[in-house]
C-alpha cells in the first residue's frame, strides 16, 4: 500500500502507522502517453483470503512486497503458491521494504 501510494505521489510516506488495505484497492498509473498501468492492492488479512484467487490473472506480472523488518514468511509463501499454482509462467517480482528500518 505505501508503494503505491508512492509511485501516485511521489511523497514517501514517512508515518510510522501502518497503513493496510481493505479488500483491494485499483489504481491507475500513468508513467508516460505511452505507459499506464493499473496496480491491484490486495488486502492481506487471512479473511480475505478465500476471494484473491478470483482476481488474479495470467496478463499480469505480480509484485509480492514484504516487510524484512518483521518479515512474515507464511503469508509470502502463500502468495507466491497462490500465483504459481495458477499461472506458472506468470512473471513474479520480490521487493523487500524496510532494510534501512531500525528495529
Amino acid at each position: 500500500t505505501s508503494l503505491l501510494n508512492y509511485m501516485i505521489t511521489k511523497k514517501p510516506d514517512l508515518s510510522k502507522y501502518r497503513i493496510v488495505t481493505d479488500g483491494i484497492d485499483i489504481k491507475g498509473i500513468k508513467i508516460s502517453d505511452e505507459l499506464a498501468f493499473d496496480a491491484w492492492d490486495f488486502a492481506g488479512q487471512e479473511i480475505y483470503y478465500a476471494t484473491h484467487h478470483l482476481f488474479l490473472s495470467e496478463k499480469a506480472i505480480y509484485l509480492v512486497i514484504f516487510n524484512l523488518e518483521y518479515p512474515n514468511y507464511n503469508n509470502l509463501e502463500y502468495w507466491l503458491k497462490s500465483i504459481r499454482l495458477r499461472y506458472m509462467y506468470t512473471p513474479i517480482i520480490l521487493g523487500g521494504t524496510h532494510l534501512d528500518s531500525e528495529i
